[in-house]
Formats: structure tokens, C-alpha cells, sequence
């Protein structure tokens, strides 16, 4: 089933180090209407983020050189950044709770699901 496309374009960061995840989630943003960019690692991910100040961030939170929640952390800190809406991505359970302590404004599963990417992606601040 083809993807909806959204009503709006959003400006999203798609952060992993698994190829496949990353792919998959950047080609269905970009059916869903959306701008999609990709890294694989957390220091690619800040430096795009700093450059093209995504709208938002799916963001694992298991990357091979930074957790996800040192990454958060450091786009919090840039003023430029404090209004990206960082949406955690795992494959493990967390805490909700914990999660937004982090500095994470939502989280997912994986595999994530096309609808409630969509839900989510509607709490995204215009």
C-alpha cells in the first residue's frame, strides 16, 4: 500500500546504524512527502543537524559511537536546534518516562509502524 502523502513537508534526519533501518525509514519519509536525510553514525548525525536544522530527528538510541541520549543532549545544548523534535527510535523497550527525562519529546519501536510514524510526525511544532 503506497504511503500517504502528509500534509506538510517536514525537514527529518533519519539516524542508525543499521543500513537497512535507515534506508527504509528515509524512502518512506520521502513517499510520505517529506525531505529525508540519513546518517549512520552520531557524528555525522550533529554535523548534519547543525547544517540543515531538521525539523526532526528519528534518532536510535544504540549508535556505535554516541548513545542516543548523548546525541540529544548535545542537540539540546545548540540554540539553533532547540526546536527539533527528537523522536527516539529502539528496538528494546524503554521507559517513557526516562526517555523524555533525556532530552527525547517522543519514542518508537522498531519496527516502526507507517501510522504511527504519521501520528507522530503530526506533533511535529510548524
Amino acid at each position: 500500500m503506497p504511503a500517504r502523502k502528509s500534509a506538510r513537508c517536514l525537514r527529518i534526519l533519519v539516524v542508525d546504524d543499521n543500513i537497512d533501518q535507515v534506508s527504509s525509514l528515509t524512502m518512506l519519509l520521502g513517499m510520505m512527502g517529506h525531505r529525508a536525510e540519513s546518517a549512520i553514525n552520531a557524528t555525522v548525525a550533529l554535523d548534519m543537524a547543525h547544517r540543515s536544522r531538521p525539523d526532526a530527528v528519528l534518532l536510535d538510541l544504540n549508535l556505535p559511537d554516541a548513545s542516543g541520549f548523548e546525541v540529544v543532549g548535545a542537540i539540546r545544548e545548540a540554540d539553533a536546534l532547540k526546536r527539533t523534535y527528537l523522536i527516539g527510535i529502539t528496538g528494546e523497550d524503554i521507559d517513557p518516562v526516562e526517555a523524555r527525562r533525556g532530552g527525547f519529546d517522543e519514542f518508537l519501536l522498531k519496527p516502526v509502524e507507517r501510522l504511527v510514524l504519521e501520528r507522530v510526525l503530526k506533533k511535529v511544532p510548524q
